[in-house]
């Protein structure tokens, strides 16, 4: 992937983030009521949901997140 193509996606990622806490917002103002927990958990989970939906859409894969499962010791002490 080339340096412009990866600008690209990256910007792209970023708009998206950006557009999205800002609907989110625009619709908690709107008077859409709910627990200010809740409202703060959807803004914290849209970065990652993003991410997955971009990863997904460009056909780029999970295997350089670093998602593995990892030694069995790890889990035990985890």
């Amino acid at each position: 992937m080339n340096l412009s193509t990866r600008h690209w996606k990256v910007g792209s990622y970023v708009a998206a983030v950006l557009a999205a806490a800002w609907l989110w917002f625009w619709i908690l103002k709107l008077g859409l009521r709910m627990g200010e927990w809740a409202a703060i958990t959807v803004l914290m989970w849209i970065p990652g949901l993003l991410s997955i939906l971009f990863r997904g859409v460009f056909k780029e894969g999970f295997g350089d997140v670093g998602w593995r499962v990892g030694k069995v010791r790890f889990w035990l002490w985890a």
